[in-house]
């Protein structure tokens, strides 16, 4: 918390959203605290929506995939996840990256996490994802 303070009183963007990201990820994984998680995401979605850097939609994504599991695994109800609505925002903005051409990895990292997150959206039936990374149909100009 005196991380995320000195970040928001004299840090960059990027260090805001790390000590966030941080914070949201100690609820989950060090106190299990499923319903802190929940609400700390918002923060790090907030900071990552919009982003150039791939590596900060995939810390978003990495906070998807334990809110995805939350939800699986019976700690969290999907309303109380905002499991929908933080689906479509992190998918959209992994589709706005990818289709950057002129960041060519970017471009094929974030596309690389939006078909991990078809992969578990998918799950147990996942042949169409498996087909688009495994060929160019899925990742035009990559």
């Amino acid at each position: 918390m005196r991380a995320q303070r000195v970040a928001q009183e004299h840090g960059m963007e990027h260090q805001q959203l790390i000590c966030a990201y941080d914070y949201a990820s100690a609820a989950f994984w060090w106190f299990e605290d499923y319903k802190q998680f929940a609400l700390l995401y918002d923060e790090v979605e907030k900071r990552a929506k919009g982003s150039l850097n791939a590596y900060e939609l995939e810390l978003l994504s990495n906070l998807w995939f334990n809110l995805y599991g939350s939800v699986r695994h019976g700690h969290l109800d999907k309303t109380e996840a905002k499991l929908d609505v933080r689906t479509g925002v992190l998918t959209a903005e992994l589709e706005r990256l990818g289709k950057d051409q002129d960041r060519p990895s970017a471009s094929l990292q974030a596309e690389a996490l939006r078909l991990l997150v078809e992969l578990m959206l998918r799950l147990p039936d996942v042949d169409q994802v498996f087909r688009q990374l495994s060929n160019d149909d899925g990742a035009e100009g990559h």
